[in-house]
């Protein structure tokens, strides 16, 4: 019995597996490759999440030779805050009708 259905696109699995490695959300990647996201989500989730994982290695080698090795200041500071749980401080003083109220505040950094 013949099969029903469309024709499987054809996917460049070498382009797939290196945009998904530069961790591009799966609409970008998608239509990089000339399908739709849920073409990905069917076909192809299980590789992708590896290729993220494998990718996620990767970086965190690089980040920690950076920061042990080189003594990279902001590779430091990227280990400090995502594993360690640091966090920058910003201290700031308010005056409400002559009180001085001083406080500080925890600055998540969200360029990293």
């Amino acid at each position: 019995m013949a099969k029903l259905g469309r024709k499987l696109k054809e996917i460049d699995e070498k382009l797939l597996e290196n945009l998904t490695k530069l961790h591009l959300s799966n609409e970008v990647i998608a239509h990089c490759v000339g399908c739709h996201p849920d073409t990905l989500e069917n076909r192809f989730s299980a590789k992708m999440s590896e290729w993220r994982s494998q990718s996620k290695g990767k970086i965190a080698q690089v980040l920690y030779d950076e920061a042990l090795n080189k003594r990279e200041p902001w590779a430091l500071k990227t280990i400090a805050q995502r594993h360690l749980g640091y966090a920058d401080k910003v201290e700031q003083e308010v005056k409400h009708e002559g009180v001085i109220i001083e406080y500080t505040t925890e600055k998540k950094d969200t360029s990293t």
